[in-house]
């Protein structure tokens, strides 16, 4: 086993609102899952309270006695603890209770679309698929035999996602086809607003050295969130560095491409990288006019030394980080940035690096627009595209085990193990991963009142042994939030632990909404799809091209230049697919 640096590295799933669920556990503190001969998939002791309780369907009972082998293809991450989600301990779990085990095929980091053709061409196919990489929609893959139907087996065999699809029409919405198949098992949270993990970030600390203290952003704002802000901004990050002496700095670090396909930047000039919505009708972000606007100012700001100068021929990894020596090396002014990066998590205080950093919003260009548009994307909504899908290489007594271990994960109990980890009931002092890091009585308990409350997650002995760097253990790989299931926020671990996540951050990068995202469940049919493929990709090069050479002026950005760029973009069929994007989006709506 491993010990690597135990700094907690939570995602989006992983949101800690505030500790007191009341009701939300009062009667759940009895697990639900299979032991012995037979389970019946249900949350027996449901955490929703005796009202819920009486609204949830009884699944059939099933037999545990013969094992099963479960394939699994999913992508891989840093899991920390083990290199396989195979050991995963929500995993671990569910194969000691439903006699099951569930074993993962990773592809190498990089190479996930290539690993999953090969497997998908040869036909070779693993009993279950994680769809985020597949290039396939789930309805051609069921038009050609690769996946099954879900929807009669939720139906009989997953009563907790049964309910939870009752209880909410827009999720159940987008798990269905046109001809009510289902074709992946979904991940959905429980509590809105939606939580960001990532977005843009500023070196406040910048801004108060240059004005002793009394930054004035025009707007009269207290933080930038006009194109005036950031000029303002902008032009007092680039006095600093050049009076720094640095050799390399960056004001503003954007993607290779010159752009963020999820919206940064972008939505404040009422834009986006892909499809959006607006008074229900579609639009292409990169066909708009006030994509050129954006262009148009990314080009002033390239000018004036704001933009990355060596932007565009930098890596365009997640993160967007071009040069990860200028971000944490204090040589960064805005850029990318995860929820672990604010506040003062980026000092290093014995090379002397002491900055703060906050979060921002897209800046509105004011000039012709009154606010940003809403784009960014809310993760409790699902899609036909999305999710885990079963191939037809699981037989259907294997299919029907696995539904069953997975619909725990829905249940109100069974959604607090995958999202916060195991307890003393599911075998935490059992688990190997959690007696290596002494976490023998699991990640939280249930107080007298019946409220969740998590347990302190530090261990002295190793950091004191030189074992581990930091205080704080990940609940992001204890926990099972890789799995299909419910995410849950509702609830936050101790000061001592760094939960990565903050409520405050992400109401500032989620501040422009989602009214204008193109909704996640609005799927394209077979033909559909094919035929969108067909052009995307010749598509999205010439924009992220043409996006580069505008900005840096390469190519000079007028409106003959602009009127050229458009037309070439409709001789390679971007109306056509904006034609097929509204058919998706209305039949959607139908």
């Amino acid at each position: 086993m491993k010990r690597k640096a135990l700094a907690v590295i939570m995602a989006a799933a992983m949101v800690f609102g505030l500790a007191g669920c009341g009701q939300d556990g009062a009667d759940s503190k009895e697990s639900s899952s299979g032991s012995g001969e037979e389970a019946s998939g249900q949350d027996k002791e449901s955490s929703s309270g005796a009202e819920d309780a009486e609204d949830e369907s009884q699944a059939p009972e099933i037999d545990l006695s013969e094992h099963y082998d479960i394939s699994i293809w999913r992508y891989k991450e840093d899991f920390k603890y083990y290199d396989n989600l195979s050991e995963q301990p929500v995993a671990w779990y569910l194969n000691r209770e439903y006699n099951i085990s569930l074993n993962y095929e990773h592809p190498a980091t990089g190479n996930e679309i290539s690993d999953l053709n090969l497997m998908m061409s040869t036909g070779d196919y693993t009993d279950v698929v994680e769809m985020s990489y597949s290039q396939d929609g789930s309805a051609s893959l069921y038009e050609d035999g690769v996946i099954y139907d879900l929807a009669p087996y939720i139906d009989q065999y997953m009563p907790n996602l049964k309910m939870r699809m009752e209880a909410n029409a827009e999720f159940a919405k987008g798990m269905h086809d046109a001809e009510g198949h289902i074709f992946t098992l979904p991940v959905n949270q429980t509590v809105e607003p939606n939580n960001m993990w990532g977005g843009l970030v500023y070196r406040r600390d910048i801004l108060e050295t240059m004005t002793g203290g009394n930054v004035a952003f025009p707007s009269g704002n207290d933080q930038p969130t006009t194109v005036e802000d950031w000029d303002y901004m902008l032009e007092l990050m680039k006095q600093y560095f050049e009076s720094s002496g640095l050799p390399d700095y960056a004001c503003l670090i954007i993607p290779a491409k010159g752009y963020f396909d999820t919206g940064e930047l972008l939505s404040g000039f009422g834009t986006t990288g892909t499809y959006m919505v607006v008074d229900d009708t579609v639009y292409f972000g990169p066909y708009t006019d006030n994509f050129y606007n954006y262009l148009s100012k990314m080009h002033e700001w390239y000018e004036k030394g704001y933009v990355y100068q060596d932007f565009a021929s930098r890596t365009n990894d997640i993160f967007y980080l071009p040069n990860t020596a200028l971000t944490y090396g204090g040589a960064a002014g805005v850029f990318y940035g995860t929820q672990g990066c604010s506040g003062d998590r980026m000092s290093n205080p014995e090379y002397g690096l002491n900055v703060l950093v906050e979060p921002c919003s897209a800046p509105v260009d004011t000039e012709h627009l009154e606010k940003g548009y809403g784009i960014y994307s809310y993760t409790d909504s699902t899609s036909i595209n999305q999710g885990w899908a079963v191939t037809k290489a699981c037989e259907e007594d294997k299919l029907i085990r696995f539904l069953t271990a997975m619909d725990w994960l829905y249940s109100d109990y069974g959604s607090l193990v995958r999202s916060y980890g195991l307890t003393e009931k599911e075998g935490a002092a059992e688990n190997p991963y959690y007696q290596e890091l002494g976490l023998t009585e699991g990640a939280w308990h249930y107080d007298e009142d019946g409220n969740i409350v998590p347990n302190d997650l530090t261990n002295e002995e190793l950091i004191e042994a030189g074992e581990v760097e930091d205080l704080s253990i990940s609940i992001w790989n204890l926990a099972g939030n890789q799995l299909p299931g419910m995410r849950r926020n509702d609830i936050e671990f101790p000061k001592g632990t760094d939960t990565l996540l903050n409520e405050h951050e992400s109401e500032v990068w989620a501040s422009c909404g989602h009214e204008n995202v193109f909704p996640i469940g609005a799927y394209l049919t077979a033909q559909e799809s094919q035929e969108h493929t067909s052009r995307m990709t010749t598509i999205s090069d010439y924009v992220g091209t043409m996006a580069v050479k505008f900005i840096t002026g390469s190519e000079k950005l007028d409106e003959t230049s602009w009127a050229k760029y458009k037309e070439q973009l409709k001789a390679y069929g971007v109306e056509d697919n904006i034609a097929i994007y509204q058919t998706a989006y209305d039949r959607f709506n139908q």
